[in-house]
């Protein structure tokens, strides 16, 4: 490959990296946009005790709430969860960054990587901005 191929697409690729960071804004602040109309358009429903609304060829706009528990002692949640015969909920995990610093170290010694784990290497071109 000549250089006239490499700084071609270079350009190219600075180019591109230019435009999605530039859609990655806009993108932000429509998502801003978004979550402030929710808001309002929440507490309109509420106040009107409204559940569900429907616009003409649009559609339907109706509430629904989630929970999203965060655990906040892990031994006492197990403790309580066996406690409660629901032990079944806990399970053995490996954290994933934890894993991939271990098989990195493994590669990097020639050591075996752990039976059970596929390996994926993606090569990738980064760039700084001048």
């Amino acid at each position: 490959m000549e250089t006239n191929e490499l700084v071609e697409y270079g350009n190219k690729l600075h180019e591109l990296l230019d435009e999605k960071s530039e859609l990655d804004e806009a993108a932000k602040k429509l998502a801003s946009e978004i979550d402030s109309i929710q808001r309002k358009f929440i507490d309109l429903m509420e106040a009107h005790k409204v559940k569900n609304f429907t616009i003409d060829n649009v559609g339907m706009f109706y509430l629904s709430s989630s929970i999203y528990p965060r655990v906040v002692d892990q031994q006492q949640l197990f403790a309580d969860l066996r406690q409660r015969g629901a032990g079944t909920l806990i399970k053995e995990t490996v954290n994933s960054n934890t894993l991939r610093a271990y098989v990195k170290e493994c590669l990097e010694n020639s050591n075996e990587v752990p039976k059970g784990v596929d390996v994926y290497a993606e090569t990738k071109i980064r760039m700084r901005r001048a």
